[in-house]
């Protein structure tokens, strides 16, 4: 008798994961853009504002929490607490580095730490993430964070958080269809407007943090 083939139930992916994977894959072109010198991969447009290559880098870590994050009940609880706490630890230094640069009005050289933006627009801080930029990331790292003390549990609250980020960057791509970059969080001397494609991604990202299943949403299936 043949022996019979344990038969494997492969989970679907969720529209969370395709969200994610987005995401990921635009910020591996950005960060070649700026190693190779090719701005077409960094900006939509030329003489546009561009993606920061930290920027990109932090788009990658959040989207991996995001991957994570829609396989949470999957995941031995442990190895996925120190994965979330590994992508977010990163993160989280980065958007505090830059607010204290900002706020303090001290260069501590964060935003050249990779590669240097020898190039930037008139009128904006060289390789500096705009504030608005700054915020979500800090959101993304705090949802992270608490939804690794809470694994395999993820807090109903993650909705709130994608909703917040999905604003900003809906505001930012406002702001440049009005002409109006104050919604950009375009403020001269302190903050570089989000660009076209990073207020884009969010968007993306915040959508993609509300579509992830809660316990509760799960409780009710």
């Amino acid at each position: 008798m043949g022996k019979k083939r344990a038969e494997t139930i492969t989970e679907p992916i969720k529209p969370s994961e395709y969200l994610a994977g987005v995401t990921i894959i635009v910020a591996v072109f950005v960060i070649i853009g700026w190693i190779t010198g090719i701005t077409a991969l960094t900006s939509i447009y030329p003489n546009w504002i561009s993606m920061k290559i930290t920027t990109a880098i932090c788009f990658m870590l959040s989207g991996g929490i995001i991957l994570i994050l829609s396989r949470a009940m999957k995941i031995d609880a442990d190895k996925a607490q120190y994965i979330l706490l590994g992508l977010a630890i990163p993160i989280l230094y980065t958007v505090l580095a830059f607010l204290t640069s900002i706020i303090l009005g001290v260069d501590i050289g964060i935003e050249h730490i990779f590669i240097k933006d020898s190039n930037p627009l008139q009128g904006t801080l060289p390789g500096y993430m705009s504030i608005g930029t700054t915020l979500n990331f800090l959101m993304i790292a705090i949802i992270a964070i608490a939804s690794a003390i809470n694994t395999p549990k993820i807090p109903n609250e993650i909705k709130i958080g994608g909703a917040f980020i999905s604003a900003i960057g809906l505001m930012s791509i406002i702001g440049y269809a009005t002409n109006n970059l104050i919604l950009s969080f375009s403020i001269p001397g302190l903050s570089n407007p989000l660009a076209v494609n990073t207020s884009i991604l969010f968007v993306i990202q915040g959508a993609a943090f509300m579509l992830i299943p809660t316990e509760t949403e799960k409780t009710k299936r």
